[in-house]
C-alpha cells in the first residue's frame, strides 16, 4: 500500500467540544442576583443595589491590579536603564 492509500483509510479524528466559557466571579454573582430576582426572592430595588455593589467591587479590584502593573512596569524600566 502506498502512503496515500493508508491516509485515506484513516478515519478523521472527532473534534472535541469546546469547554464552557469561564465567567469572572462578578458575572457569576450578577447572574445569581438576576436569578433571585426572577424567582421573586428579592425585589428590583435590592437587585439594583446588589448589582451596583458587585460592579463597584469589580472596579476596585481592577484599579488595584492596574496599580500593581504600573509598579511592575516602573521597576522594569529602572532595570533596563541600568
Amino acid at each position: 500500500m502506498s502512503e496515500t492509500e493508508e491516509k485515506k483509510e484513516e478515519k478523521p479524528k472527532p473534534t472535541e467540544a469546546a469547554p464552557c466559557p469561564v465567567y469572572p466571579k462578578s458575572v457569576e454573582k450578577i447572574l445569581g442576583i438576576l436569578d433571585q430576582l426572577d424567582k421573586q426572592e428579592i425585589d428590583e430595588f435590592d437587585a439594583v443595589q446588589q448589582v451596583t455593589a458587585v460592579m463597584k467591587e469589580r472596579k476596585q479590584t481592577k484599579l488595584e491590579a492596574l496599580k500593581k502593573l504600573e509598579g511592575t512596569e516602573a521597576e522594569l524600566e529602572e532595570v533596563e536603564k541600568e
